[in-house]
């Protein structure tokens, strides 16, 4: 994280923290490069989609139970 010189508004501060943490040049579009050929990348994409798919299992069951009774 850079430390910020002088006497800012808070949103300030917040938008160039968030800058600092996702490594985003100023210079940039403002989005974030994803890479998909890293190993990060992939596993935080298998991890969303896990994630997906068992919210997807649990709504199933919990609606499968209520049309039990």
């Amino acid at each position: 994280m850079k430390p910020i010189s002088g006497h800012v508004g808070r949103n300030r501060i917040a938008w160039e923290w968030s800058i600092s943490i996702m490594g985003i040049d100023k210079e940039s579009s403002g989005m974030p490069s994803v890479d998909f050929h890293r190993r990060t990348t992939k596993v935080n994409l298998w991890m969303i989609v896990g994630i997906g798919v068992f919210f997807a299992i649990c709504a199933a069951v919990v609606f499968w139970l209520s049309r039990q009774s």
